[in-house]
C-alpha cells in the first residue's frame, strides 16, 4: 500500500539540458498537495515517480517507455528537502461566521498549530502605546494540512474580540 499524487501539469518549461534532462516547475496546486502530504516525497526514500508513455517523446516521435504500476517506480536521483520556513501571507477575520482564515506561502502541518501564538492588534506597530491587542485563548482548527488554515473561533475568543474597540474593518485589524 502506497500513496500517490497525480501531477496535473506544469507552469513553465525551464530547460532542456544536454538533450537528456528536462526540468519543469510544478503548479502551485500540485506543490501544495505534495507539501501537505507526510508520506509522499517528504524524504528521499519516499520520493518515487511513475509515468505514462505520453509524458514526452524523442526527436523521432518515439513515445517514452512508461514506468507504471507493473514496473518498479523510479526513485529520485536527487532529493533536496524543504528547509524554507512558511510565511503568513494574509488573514481574514469573519466575525459573522466566527472564523479566522490564515493563508500561508506553502503547506503547513496543522497539527503543529498553536492558536495561543496568534494575537490580533489594532495597529500595525505593536510598540505604539495606543496599540490594543488580544491573543486567542481556546479556538481550534479542523483543517487538513495545506496552505490555508481555517480557525473556528471559540465563544470565549469571539466574544472577547467583539467586545474590543478594534477588529471592525481591515484598517484596524492586524
Amino acid at each position: 500500500p502506497y500513496r500517490r499524487i497525480c501531477l496535473t501539469g506544469y507552469d513553465i518549461l525551464l530547460t532542456v539540458e544536454d538533450g537528456y534532462v528536462v526540468s519543469f516547475t510544478l503548479t502551485k496546486e500540485d506543490l501544495v498537495r505534495i507539501q501537505a502530504s507526510t508520506d509522499v516525497c517528504s524524504t528521499h526514500g519516499s520520493c518515487y515517480l511513475i509515468t505514462g508513455s505520453n509524458l514526452i517523446a524523442d526527436v523521432y516521435d518515439n513515445q517514452l517507455q512508461p514506468i507504471t504500476d507493473t514496473t518498479p517506480a523510479l526513485l529520485a536521483s536527487e532529493f533536496i528537502p524543504d528547509e524554507v520556513r512558511p510565511e503568513l501571507l494574509n488573514f481574514t477575520l469573519n466575525l459573522n461566521d466566527d472564523l479566522l482564515v490564515l493563508t500561508f506561502s506553502e503547506a503547513v502541518d496543522v497539527s503543529t498549530l498553536n492558536v495561543m501564538a496568534l494575537t490580533l492588534q489594532s495597529r500595525s506597530n505593536s510598540s505604539d502605546n495606543e496599540t490594543m491587542s488580544y491573543s486567542l485563548q481556546s479556538s481550534s482548527s479542523s483543517s487538513g494540512n495545506g496552505d490555508v488554515v481555517v480557525i473556528k473561533l471559540s465563544p470565549v475568543d469571539r466574544d472577547a474580540i467583539k467586545s474590543l474597540p478594534f477588529g471592525t474593518d481591515a484598517n484596524d485589524t492586524y
